[in-house]
């Protein structure tokens, strides 16, 4: 997954404000601005942080650095910021302070486009896979009758009725448009999560989250990425960052990563799957074998 793969050097603030004794009136109204409590000092060793309104010197220990190519989602550095009173880290290049990071940076555009690319590899793993199943858009329409046909809370029956009135309307781009899309992520996780589809794809309870229909946990991460809201909340009272949001975010991107390996899994193995993937590496063998080595290098770089 894409996500994996940010580095901290990539959303650190690397223009420092340092700690300076001579104007320290600044870095007063600075922390209160910011709603920080220590600055870095000039030498990459040492930390000021106010206590009870006075800069204190202290070393910068080895559970307060983070290396510049270190991953931002790792576990080891989300607990960091989880064990950590001030919620900023200090970035290193070796022995040299490169940047400064806040939980909040997890906000940053980088991230949320690259869950975006995330998401939507996620849909079209599961549209790809319904296929494999024979399954097509009216299927998610009998759904939709099917559930309305069901449902006593007049919340859920709205909502089945408003999507199948969407698909009933739709019956020209329907029949002109690739399958499922029309459908959003939501139509699609709701089937394959329902017993009239016999849980084709079965999307399991998890602690903490909120299984309400339509609020699947990857569905509201999908909210999020894609209409660029914040991921890292601020506390309504204290108007502080939360660490609970980013560890609650961080958990939620390991559930798209674990429904997507289920997803990759079950293509991969897929017999009409496994047919293509023969059929298309045998063409790919003859070319070579016949062209050799200009195909080759075409068609692996070699």
């Amino acid at each position: 997954m894409n996500y994996k793969k940010l580095t901290f050097e990539e959303i650190m603030q690397d223009k420092i404000l340092y700690y300076d004794k001579e104007v320290e009136s600044a870095c007063y109204n600075i922390c209160y601005t910011l709603k920080i409590d220590n600055m870095p000092g000039y030498d990459s060793n040492y930390y000021y942080e106010l206590v009870d309104n006075k800069f204190v010197k202290k070393q910068i220990a080895d559970n307060l650095k983070l290396e510049i190519s270190d991953r931002i989602f790792e576990p080891q550095n989300i607990e960091k910021f989880k064990n950590n009173n001030h919620n900023v880290l200090f970035v290193y290049s070796g022995k040299i302070l490169k940047g400064i990071v806040h939980f909040a940076d997890y906000n940053r555009n980088i991230v949320l486009k690259r869950i975006q690319d995330d998401v939507l590899n996620f849909e079209l793993n599961l549209r790809e896979f319904l296929v494999l199943k024979g399954k097509t858009i009216y299927d998610i329409i009998k759904f939709y009758e099917d559930s309305i046909s069901k449902e006593n809370k007049e919340r859920i029956l709205n909502h089945y009725e408003r999507r199948l009135n969407f698909f009933k309307n739709k019956e020209k781009e329907i029949n002109s448009l690739g399958e499922f899309q029309l459908c959003e992520l939501s139509d699609l996780m709701d089937y394959c999560n329902s017993s009239f589809s016999n849980k084709i794809f079965k999307f399991e309870n998890h602690e903490d989250f909120d299984f309400k229909i339509g609020n699947h946990i990857i569905g509201p991460l999908r909210n999020i990425v894609m209409h660029g809201k914040n991921p890292i909340e601020k506390d309504i009272f204290s108007s502080i960052f939360s660490i609970e949001s980013l560890i609650k975010f961080h958990r939620s991107l390991e559930i798209l990563k674990y429904y997507n390996s289920k997803l990759e899994e079950l293509i991969y193995t897929n017999e009409d799957y496994q047919l293509s993937v023969k059929l298309e590496n045998q063409n790919k063998l003859k070319i070579i074998h016949e062209h050799h080595p200009r195909a080759l290098k075409y068609f692996i770089g070699y």
